[in-house]
């Protein structure tokens, strides 16, 4: 009779449980895409032109030189929800940066090689568009840095003079400073499809920017930057 009453107790108990709703993800969790990611990789390149004039004729071009300098890059990665009916761009979103000649030293920027370093870090994004803003930083010796260069090299002294001028490399401190530009950039639009997807431009997004001109009598020479990212989805 007890076998009997345990088998109907827990018959009840499956019939009960098969009878509760299913509960599914959470409604949040079920109208959002997370951990869309993108690698932005910029490039600063330098280029001078240079113009042939004649008299009566149109400018011609005769050569041009160009630097390119490997300009760090980004990794975005971002969520977007739907919010009251509407595909919305979640914060924070997630972005990280690498430098190229460049480290991070707090909030300011320290060049890690003899000449100059690049970086094109992400300065805002937004439910319409990504801003980066390039910047290059070049180390400025002070005086006592280039006085300490000088003391440095071999001289053809007497040993006293030797002597004293290794000493002076010691006392004289280093004050070479870090200078940094902060160039412009394309903005780089974004859009949120109807299922929630970040579409950001396929392949490189360019822009060019003339510093400035030199002319000598019948040659003019230009100068200008372009900037290029080149956009990938990981």
């Amino acid at each position: 009779m007890r076998g009997r009453r345990r088998t109907s107790v827990l018959a009840a108990l499956v019939l009960a449980i098969g009878a509760l709703p299913v509960l599914g993800p959470p409604a949040q969790a079920a109208t959002c895409v997370e951990s869309q990611r993108f690698r932005l990789t910029g490039t600063i390149t330098h280029v001078a032109e240079s113009w042939q004039y004649s008299s009566g004729g149109k400018p011609r071009l005769i050569s041009t030189s160009r630097h390119d300098f490997a300009a760090g890059s980004n990794t975005l990665e971002v969520t977007t929800c739907k919010v009251a009916g509407k595909w919305k761009l979640m914060s924070p979103v997630g972005v990280t940066t690498t430098y190229s000649g460049l480290a991070a030293n707090g909030s300011t920027l320290v060049v890690t090689n003899a000449k100059r370093g690049f970086g094109t870090p992400i300065s805002r994004v937004s439910a319409s568009v990504v801003v980066t803003s390039p910047v290059e930083c070049k180390n400025v010796a002070g005086f006592t840095g280039v006085a300490k260069e000088i003391f440095g090299l071999p001289l053809p002294l007497p040993w006293w003079g030797s002597v004293g001028a290794w000493v002076a490399t010691k006392l004289i401190p280093d004050r070479s400073k870090t200078h940094c530009h902060v160039y412009t950039a394309p903005s780089i639009p974004l859009k949120i499809s109807s299922t929630g997807r970040v579409v950001l431009p396929n392949g490189t997004v360019r822009s060019s920017q003339y510093l400035g001109s030199q002319n000598l009598v019948d040659l003019q020479i230009l100068s200008k930057r372009e900037m290029a990212i080149v956009i990938r989805k990981l």
